[in-house]
């Protein structure tokens, strides 16, 4: 039912096992359903991080600020001026529209 579909159309064209596309569409329901917190692998990465989530994603808001908070993100006010700003030179938490933020660690 799905072949038509661009999903199935571009997982058909760079897939190495094709035929594999159900699976995959079962495994991710699966995944979908199942409850799942990240927050304690989250907490250890220890490298810069970006995050990105967008309106139909499967993760709430609460859940999303919560992951930035993790990263050491939201521990202050960027103020209403430039000079206020993080700086490129010492990365800090900083939000990117309203869908996109990066971790300050290094």
């Amino acid at each position: 039912m799905m072949k038509p579909a661009p999903v199935y159309q571009t997982y058909a064209a760079v897939a190495p096992e094709p035929a594999g596309f159900a699976r995959l569409i079962d495994k991710t329901g699966e995944l979908q359903r199942g409850a799942y917190d990240w927050s304690d692998e989250v907490s250890k990465l220890s490298m810069p991080v970006l995050l990105v989530f967008a309106d139909a994603d499967s993760m709430s808001p609460a859940y999303i600020a919560r992951f930035h908070g993790l990263l050491g993100g939201g521990q202050r006010d960027g103020g209403s001026t430039a000079a206020d700003a993080p700086s490129r030179a010492s990365p800090s938490s900083r939000a990117i529209r309203t869908t996109t933020c990066s971790s300050p660690r290094r």
